[in-house]
């Protein structure tokens, strides 16, 4: 064949009915490999978290024998949150966890006279056996109110106290797992 704009063309080889069905063998081979195959992996995600909260308070209104007022208020707060998270999608995965956590701890006196050593020492003993009792009770509070033994007792320079004591404690869990097609 000849062109006549341009350059002259062999063009013999353009189409044989031979190659024509190699070529629709292949694409019928691949068709068919498509089908077989396997879809890809769906996408997945997993998670899973857990909390922890707990507040706690004590109030303590002491009054010495001799007139003295002492006032005592204690705040504690916990928390605390983890999780664990993981996901995979197209044969790659990915993990995590993560952990955080605070504390805290107030003490606030109040005093309306002047305390001498005994009695301070007496108050402090007298606070440290009522929270104690509290939260080996269960939280359950002590009496309202208490007047010590005057006869040389243990707390014999105070006349008497008001103890509060309050717990609340609180946890939490949750989980998630979910895949898309």
């Amino acid at each position: 064949m000849s062109n006549r704009i341009g350059n002259s063309c062999n063009c013999r080889e353009a189409y044989t009915p031979v190659r024509g069905r190699e070529r629709l063998n292949e694409l019928r081979a691949a068709r068919e490999a498509n089908r077989l195959a396997k879809p890809p992996a769906p996408a997945r995600f997993s998670g899973s978290t857990a909390g922890f909260q707990s507040e706690e308070s004590a109030d303590l209104v002491v009054k010495t024998a001799d007139g003295d007022t002492v006032r005592i208020s204690i705040d504690a707060l916990t928390r605390a949150q983890a999780g664990a998270y993981s996901a995979s999608a197209g044969g790659a995965q990915a993990s995590a966890q993560a952990f955080s956590g605070e504390s805290s701890y107030s003490v606030k006196v109040n005093v309306k006279g002047s305390l001498d050593e005994k009695e301070a020492q007496q108050i402090g003993d007298l606070l440290q056996k009522l929270v104690s009792a509290s939260r080996g009770a269960g939280g359950g509070a002590a009496p309202p109110e208490q007047a010590p033994v005057k006869s040389g007792g243990r707390f014999d320079t105070l006349s008497g106290f008001h103890y509060a004591y309050r717990a609340f404690s609180e946890s939490t869990q949750s989980t998630l797992d979910t895949q898309a097609a």
